[in-house]
């Protein structure tokens, strides 16, 4: 429990820093974050860090650093990732584009705009929408929606809700729906 006027505090239990309130990034920005609420890194921001941690990420620009939402990571522009990302739900929106180098890790996601990996990983739904497009060499899901005119380009593999081996894998090909 802090002041509700409190910008940062420390947690009683593991003395862990906590920045409460939300953080805009429009330059380069070195240092480390671990954020209770929502990180903005703007169309030219650059998040250089090893780590930035926040409840809710809306990508904009560049990340150096490795990405972790907690609840949702939101691109809006011509975005790239080079430590990679994790977190509850990845949504990309429609004209906007995202590049990552490393593994991106989520539960769900939503593609409305571009993604294009190496490697991508949805434990649950994975939805591609009328313009969205995901080209990755790996895409490993549990379910996946494709809307008429989505597209998908990469080596899929489908997982089952629980952790249990793949039941299934096979090659996708820019799969478009009738």
């Amino acid at each position: 429990m802090v002041a509700e006027e409190a910008q940062s505090s420390t947690c009683l239990e593991c003395g862990r820093h906590l920045e409460l309130g939300h953080r805009v990034i429009e330059g380069e920005h070195l240092g480390n974050l671990s954020l209770e609420g929502e990180l903005v890194i703007g169309s030219k921001g650059n998040f250089g860090g090893a780590k930035a941690r926040a409840a809710r990420i809306v990508l904009q620009g560049r990340a150096s650093g490795f990405l972790e939402a907690a609840e949702w990571l939101r691109v809006e522009g011509q975005s790239k990732i080079r430590s990679g990302a994790k977190g509850m739900k990845l949504e990309i929106q429609v004209g906007a584009s995202l590049e990552a180098a490393e593994l991106l890790h989520f539960q769900s996601g939503v593609i409305e705009g571009e993604l294009r990996c190496a490697t991508i990983r949805f434990d649950g739904p994975l939805r591609v929408g009328p313009h969205g497009k995901v080209v990755a060499e790996k895409i490993v899901f549990s379910e996946l929606t494709v809307d008429s005119g989505g597209r998908i380009s990469g080596l899929g593999e489908v997982r089952e809700l629980e952790a249990k081996p793949p039941t299934e894998a096979g090659v996708i090909s820019t799969l478009e729906p009738q």
